[in-house]
């Protein structure tokens, strides 16, 4: 038997078996579109009446919230085809119908057990598949309950992780550009998701733009810290201060500063006090010795910006 076609990420597209796309308005009202987008959130499996009803109908009576949902249902067959619900012991079904996102999370968890097992070639094509049925977040236009604004959160949230996965797995395979922008995307959806900027520091180390990775560090310390009052976790500080140490070793064997050490332990405390938010680095050794110049090099792996005062370089 044909099926039809219900797209739930973006706006809402429901299509017939015949091929013929329902109109908003032939759906009479905003409860018979919401009866449908649970049931298709669950697409074969059954719900119960009692969740429909109380979704749907919370203020109502029992009588009358069992009217509505027979009105309703009777709609949708009618839009549908009679055979579209079954009833099945105090539950309803949808029935005879492809739900994007249904093959949508087939694909991650598929994508899921591939990173599991390192099939990182695997991971990555499954996301990409995916990320080709995700044409946007679930539509939460007309609805009036908060159910569906957290389906939509949900599927965000498993749509971040994938794309991480995927990111981590294009990293695996040195292929750092995938990364990277399978890494922005996830970022993207969520700045303050400290696994997404993990991923996307490392891709960009990784392309040799440190800088850029360093300012990454910045703006989820700061979001963090602004909406939250926490610092990054140890994970997070961990890739932060490997950046910090590896762009102290890039400047000390490029050029003839040669202060690798000083560099080095200079990056790192700096970055400390700003976690902590306040403190003081004091840099001693005679004139001569090269202070401005492992301050300068530490501050610019760092991203900050000098100010002179009184002849001493502050960050």
């Amino acid at each position: 038997m044909e099926q039809a076609e219900i797209r739930m990420l973006g706006p809402l597209q429901v299509r017939r078996a015949d091929g013929s796309v329902i109109d908003q308005g032939q759906w009479r009202c905003s409860k018979n579109v919401d009866l449908v987008r649970m049931l298709a959130a669950d697409v074969g499996r059954p719900v119960p009446l009692s969740s429909l009803v109380s979704r749907l109908w919370p203020d109502a009576d029992e009588e009358h919230a069992g009217g509505s949902l027979r009105t309703a249902m009777s709609q949708v067959r009618k839009l549908l085809g009679p055979e579209s619900l079954e009833r099945r012991q105090g539950a309803l079904v949808l029935r005879h119908a492809w739900v994007d996102l249904q093959a949508y999370a087939v694909l991650l968890d598929e994508a899921a057990a591939a990173r599991r097992t390192q099939e990182h070639e695997r991971t990555v094509a499954l996301v990409r598949e995916a990320e080709a049925l995700y044409v946007g977040d679930v539509d939460v236009a007309e609805s009036s309950g908060s159910w569906l604004h957290e389906l939509r959160q949900h599927w965000r949230e498993r749509r971040c992780q994938a794309l991480v996965d995927a990111a981590d797995a294009a990293a695996a395979l040195c292929s750092m550009r995938d990364s990277l922008e399978l890494a922005e995307t996830a970022f993207t959806l969520d700045r303050h998701s400290e696994q997404a900027a993990r991923s996307l520091m490392r891709a960009l180390a990784g392309l040799g733009e440190t800088r850029r990775a360093l300012r990454v560090y910045e703006k989820v310390r700061r979001g963090l810290a602004a909406d939250f009052g926490v610092d990054p976790s140890p994970q997070t500080t961990a890739v932060h201060l490997q950046l910090v140490t590896e762009r102290a070793e890039d400047v000390a064997g490029a050029g003839p500063l040669g202060h690798l050490r000083p560099v080095q332990e200079l990056a790192a405390a700096l970055s400390r006090a700003r976690i902590a938010q306040g403190g003081v680095v004091w840099l001693c050794g005679p004139a001569g010795s090269g202070r401005d110049t492992v301050t300068e090099a530490a501050c610019e792996r760092l991203g900050l910006t000098l100010r002179n005062l009184n002849r001493e370089w502050l960050p």
